[in-house]
């Protein structure tokens, strides 16, 4: 069981002139061309922590990526699927290096970076990130090791988009280096064809943003004397507080689409086409996400393993959602640990 997550890829760019190897896998395998949908914030931090557990935020309490910052979650009432399998060997390979923490990586029998740090000598993205060319020798020495559970992450789409757009050329490049990388960990996959299960998922799209379109919703919070405290998180902002509750101090704001409540003391929202939520002094970005137009998620299941076309026909039947991942990673590589909440729906 292969479990490779695409950081930034929208389900739109699974495509034969974008992602080629990416889009036959998908053509050959289950796929979801609308994608799978996100958590809200679709964000890096909380959908990939849904991702790994089965449990959305409510249950988490991981709203949004500056909302956790890079401290861990091992506090979190919730159980990855590498704790659920125990009795299996897993490995997780991240080009976040925060993800070792935020996402509990630490409960995998093994991890990479060692202990979420990136060596020196590592290559990194803009964002010091680990480029995928760094992440790829570890995750092919982690599938030469056979673990009945890897995880791997890939950073570069999400970096490319957030610093130039995902419209723009660069993040184009990063799409075919991410896809290419794909490519060689499915060679390295192929003598395991036939009994490999091989899921991709991505944690959202981006959407491009204008600078002059940023909304400081933290600066009025704090000018309105609200009584919350605001978490920025791109096109989607997370209000949290006594005052979260009240709307009426949000709608009236320019640029900001809608706002709805989570619950009480909750309340998340989002930004008008091309906005987003960013201080004055906050860098430029080409590209964001967080808000409902960045939750389509890529969707994609292969290899020949039976569970596949159990999963092209439970996608078929329902789109999947962030929440439902964890399950078929589970249904694969150990059924008896699949809790009656996350089992998939149109699987034996």
């Amino acid at each position: 069981m292969v479990f490779v997550i695409l950081d930034g890829v929208g389900a739109r760019w699974v495509r034969p002139d974008t992602m080629p190897t990416l889009h036959a896998l998908a053509t050959s395998g289950a796929w979801r061309p609308d994608g799978s949908e996100a958590v809200l914030c679709s964000a890096t931090y909380p959908n990939i922590l849904t991702l790994m557990t089965g449990s959305p935020p409510s249950e988490h309490r991981v709203f949004a990526n500056p909302l956790f910052g890079h401290e861990t979650t091992a506090g979190a009432q919730v159980t990855t699927i590498f704790e659920r399998a125990a009795s299996r060997t897993s490995e997780f390979v991240a080009g976040d290096q925060y993800l070792i923490d935020v996402a509990r990586g630490r409960t995998a029998d093994r991890h990479w970076p060692p202990n979420g740090v990136l060596p020196p000598a590592a290559v990194r993205d803009e964002f010091g990130y680990a480029a995928d060319a760094e992440v790829l020798p570890h995750a092919l020495a982690a599938a030469e090791r056979r673990p009945d559970l890897l995880v791997v992450h890939l950073n570069g789409p999400d970096t490319a988009c957030h610093v130039h757009g995902p419209e723009s050329p660069a993040a184009a490049e990063a799409y075919r280096t991410a896809d290419a990388t794909l490519a060689t960990l499915v060679d390295a996959l192929r003598p395991r064809w036939d009994e490999l299960l091989l899921l991709i998922a991505s944690d959202h799209d981006q959407e491009t943003v204008h600078d002059d379109r940023r909304i400081d919703l933290a600066g009025l919070a704090a000018a309105r004397g609200v009584d919350a405290t605001v978490f920025h998180e791109g096109t989607a902002a997370v209000v949290l507080g006594p005052d979260a509750s009240d709307e009426r101090w949000v709608t009236d704001v320019p640029g900001v689409e809608r706002t709805w409540l989570c619950e009480p003391g909750v309340r998340m929202v989002a930004a008008e086409t091309h906005g987003w939520f960013a201080a004055p002094d906050y860098p430029t970005r080409g590209g964001s996400h967080g808000g409902p137009r960045t939750r389509a998620q890529v969707a994609v299941a292969t290899g020949r393993h039976p569970m596949v076309a159990q999963i092209a026909e439970s996608w078929r039947l329902r789109r999947p959602r962030a929440e439902h991942w964890a399950g078929l990673v589970l249904a694969a590589v150990h059924p008896t640990t699949v809790p009656t909440r996350l089992r998939p729906i149109g699987l034996s």
